[in-house]
């Protein structure tokens, strides 16, 4: 069963997103730097072409290190205003491997959506949600979803 509302998550993150954007800026604060990226290189081994699906992008510190690496990515975030900052940011030269597009992942209809469309047949090799996951009030539907959106022997 869906939530009727996103118990007010994404309202916050909507109204926090040029303050949050601001304080982690284009190239992430230290936490990021010295520590989520050499962890997400190491674990997430990427070729040209590798396919991403990114949930819960923010401001797209993880599609831009991703497709700095030659991955395409899809990067979604439930907050529009994410979204807008998350393009803003991004290098003309890695702009076509990016696309952003909103997605909520506490709805089910959302992934179902998704799932019917062209840019998601054959799967994808790798879906990272990165510092997100405890803002989501319900991972049913990410669950039910994740191992259609994964190519066999994805991550």
């Amino acid at each position: 069963m869906e939530p009727a509302e996103n118990c007010g998550t994404l309202d916050a993150w909507e109204a926090n997103a040029a303050f949050w954007d601001e304080t982690i800026g284009a190239e992430g604060n230290k936490y990021w730097q010295l520590l989520q990226v050499p962890c997400l290189k190491r674990m997430i081994p990427v070729n040209s072409g590798t396919r991403v699906l990114e949930l819960a992008t923010g401001n797209g510190l993880g599609a831009k290190l991703l497709a700095s690496q030659g991955a395409l990515v899809l990067a979604t975030d439930g907050s529009e205003s994410m979204l807008k900052l998350a393009a803003q940011r991004t290098p003309q030269d890695m702009a076509d491997r990016i696309e952003y597009r909103l997605l909520d992942v506490t709805k089910a209809t959302a992934f179902e959506a998704l799932l019917d469309d062209p840019v998601v047949v054959g799967g994808f090799d790798v879906v990272l949600i990165n510092m997100a996951i405890m803002d989501i009030e319900t991972l049913d539907p990410l669950a039910e979803a994740l191992p259609k959106l994964l190519k066999r022997g994805g991550m």
